[in-house]
C-alpha cells in the first residue's frame, strides 16, 4: 500500500515527536489533518497514539450512530468502547484502511445487534424462569401440619 509523500511528511513530522496532544496532530499545517489512512499506517507501525487520535476523531459520530440502537446513554457508552476495542483488535486484518470509517460503523452496527440480541435472550429467559418458578411454587400452607390444621378448620 502507498501513502502520498503529503502524508508521509505529516506522519513523519507528527509522529517523531511524541509530545504532540492528539488535538494538536489533527490540526496539524494548518487545516490539513493526518488521514484516517495515515494514521492507521502509523499505528500499524507501533504508533500507539496514531490509534489514540483515530479514537477521539470518531469517538463522538459512533457514539451518535449507537445511541439509536441503545436503550440508554450508558449502554451508548458501553458499545461506543466496545466498538473500539472490536476495531483495536482486528485492525491489522483491515484490507483497506481508507475504507476505515465504513468499517467502524459497520462493527459499531454489529456491536449493537449482538447487545440487543442478548439483551432479548436475557429478557426470554428471566421470563421463562419466573413462569417455571410460578407453577413450582408450593403453597404456604403444604406443610403437613398446616394442612392438617386447614383439614380441622374445615370440618
Amino acid at each position: 500500500m502507498k501513502i502520498s509523500h503529503d502524508d508521509q511528511t505529516k506522519l513523519s513530522a507528527v509522529f517523531s515527536r511524541r509530545y504532540y496532544s492528539t488535538a494538536r496532530i489533527d490540526r496539524f499545517a494548518g487545516n490539513h489533518t493526518v488521514t484516517d489512512e495515515a494514521l492507521i499506517i502509523a499505528f500499524l507501525n507501533g504508533d500507539t497514539q496514531a490509534f489514540n487520535t483515530l479514537v477521539t476523531r470518531w469517538q463522538k459520530p459512533i457514539y451518535n450512530f449507537v445511541l439509536r440502537y441503545a436503550s440508554d446513554p450508558d449502554n451508548a457508552d458501553d458499545l461506543t468502547q466496545q466498538t473500539f476495542i472490536r476495531a483495536y483488535q482486528g485492525l491489522k486484518k483491515l484490507e483497506k484502511p481508507a475504507r476505515f470509517s465504513s468499517w467502524l460503523y459497520r462493527i459499531a452496527l454489529n456491536a449493537a445487534r449482538d447487545a440487543g440480541r442478548a439483551n432479548q435472550r436475557h429478557s426470554m429467559v428471566s421470563t421463562s424462569d419466573e413462569a417455571v418458578s410460578n407453577e413450582l411454587r408450593v403453597p404456604s400452607y403444604s406443610h403437613p401440619d398446616q394442612l392438617a390444621h386447614r383439614r380441622d378448620l374445615r370440618d
